[in-house]
């Protein structure tokens, strides 16, 4: 069964690439009768300038949406009252569509501290789901005793290997698992050949450009990316498949049975709607493809 889709509102905001205010509410126009359950934003988009939570809590259309959030990117020490002041602008645009709140910034130590936020959303607004974004698994055994609900991290074919036991640690606690960065910041979105990969720049992570391990993995992940086009291509070709590239990405991990929620994104109408487009595919295609291909492609023995 496939996973909730949910649109990622980081494409439209103007924060990873250019996107003027129009093109955004054009493109949020047009979605307003698409298959999705789940809008994902956080306070941190709002640096884009577009007003994504404006476009979409002012809309009558998606008042039956759900709107995952959220809060503490920017807040490195975990203070419990800039927290609750993020989560009470948020709770002022959506209200009732606001369903749950993440926490962007998550370790050990701060799992003390947001131990107190999480009481105060309990004792205040216990309907509100509450979870983390995170890279790692390990959080989950300090988060998974504050009761979170839910759990987001990245999934993608590049570094699938790599989060996967997120997602499988986090069934085994019962927790929501919510996929994100499927394409791998568009290295997977087939916008991009082999000559063209040296000249990707991720707009997000360029902050990390100084930090000499953060470029190691990030050249590695680019030189995957060609790894990934020949499987996708042999994929589809034993399948008789026809579907994009950044389509096959996105329902690869639409259709793990780890994952319940998966976040799509775009930054133009035609890549929204190709993503929110996804296959659901037999079972024995997704445990043929798993096994047979992306634990051999990632060199690791099954």
């Amino acid at each position: 069964m496939i996973a909730q889709i949910g649109i990622g509102t980081l494409g439209l905001s103007g924060k990873y690439q250019n996107l003027s205010p129009d093109n955004a509410k054009k493109i949020i126009k047009s979605i307003e009768g698409a298959n999705f359950e789940i809008i994902d934003s956080a306070t941190v988009y709002a640096e884009g300038g577009n007003s994504i939570d404006n476009l979409f809590s002012e809309n009558e259309v998606f008042k039956d949406k759900s709107v995952y959030f959220k809060i503490g990117a920017d807040n490195l020490t975990g203070n419990v009252d800039s927290l609750i002041n993020e989560f009470n602008v948020a709770y002022a645009h959506y209200g009732k569509m606001l369903k749950c709140v993440m926490l962007h910034r998550t370790d050990e130590k701060l799992a003390k501290i947001h131990k107190v936020f999480f009481q105060f959303m309990r004792e205040n607004h216990a309907n509100i789901l509450l979870g983390i974004s995170t890279h790692s698994d390990s959080v989950l055994d300090f988060y998974s005793e504050l009761n979170i609900d839910l759990v987001q991290a990245p999934l993608n074919l590049i570094d699938y290997l790599g989060n996967i036991n997120i997602f499988l640690k986090a069934k085994r606690f019962g927790l929501i698992t919510q996929a994100r960065s499927c394409l791998a910041s568009g290295l997977l979105s087939g916008r991009y050949a082999k000559e063209d990969l040296n000249n990707f720049h991720d707009s997000i992570r360029g902050r990390y450009k100084e930090d000499l391990d953060k470029i190691r993995t990030y050249n590695k992940r680019i030189e995957s990316v060609d790894r990934v086009m020949d499987f996708y291509k042999i994929v589809c070709k034993k399948y008789n498949l026809n579907i994009s590239m950044s389509n096959f990405a996105y329902s690869i991990i639409a259709n793990l049975e780890c994952v319940d929620h998966i976040i799509v994104g775009g930054t133009t109408l035609e890549q929204v709607y190709d993503n929110i487009s996804l296959k659901e595919m037999p079972v024995d295609l997704m445990s043929d493809i798993l096994k047979e291909y992306v634990y051999d492609w990632q060199g690791t023995a099954l």
